[in-house]
């Protein structure tokens, strides 16, 4: 390898480094997305923090059915991170309680249960359930209670 080679490869990496550690930082302050996700326990916001769970992720991606899933798709900085590295860039409840309330989750929302979160909720996926049964426990412990009717 050349020295010029090497520099641009040790470039890379040390460029890569820094986005895993700016990514990483945005997690461990903000680790709940809007949804009541929690981003330090998905699978494509991990493998967005390491090239090896990226490789794992893609693999997983590809055994159910995504035959083209590599590990460059999973570059999520979470609800809390940038528009071009959100995994569900044009998600609903995203766009209403981070880039319009300006809220870290939607159990600081009034109006928490709406119509968005109880779609979500219901849209079959478990994770997406417990993401909002989370939300609706910590609506619980604060003293607040969720508003019966969904908007």
């Amino acid at each position: 390898m050349e020295r010029r080679e090497f520099i641009c490869l040790c470039g890379a990496t040390v460029t890569s480094g820094l986005a895993w550690a700016k990514n990483a930082e945005i997690t461990e302050k903000l680790p709940l997305a809007a949804c009541g996700i929690d981003c330090s326990a998905c699978g494509i916001r991990k493998a967005a923090l390491d090239p090896a769970e990226a490789e794992r992720e893609a693999a997983r991606w590809r055994k159910r059915g995504h035959k083209d899933a590599k590990p460059e798709w999973f570059q999520c900085e979470g609800c809390h991170g940038s528009d071009e590295k959100c995994w569900s860039g044009n998600c609903a409840i995203r766009a209403c309680c981070i880039k319009t309330k300006k809220l870290p989750n939607c159990s600081e929302c009034p109006g928490f249960p709406c119509k968005k979160t109880t779609a979500f909720e219901n849209d079959g996926h478990a994770h997406h359930k417990k993401a909002i049964q989370k939300l609706r426990t910590m609506v619980a412990e604060k003293g607040k209670a969720p508003t019966p009717k969904a908007e």
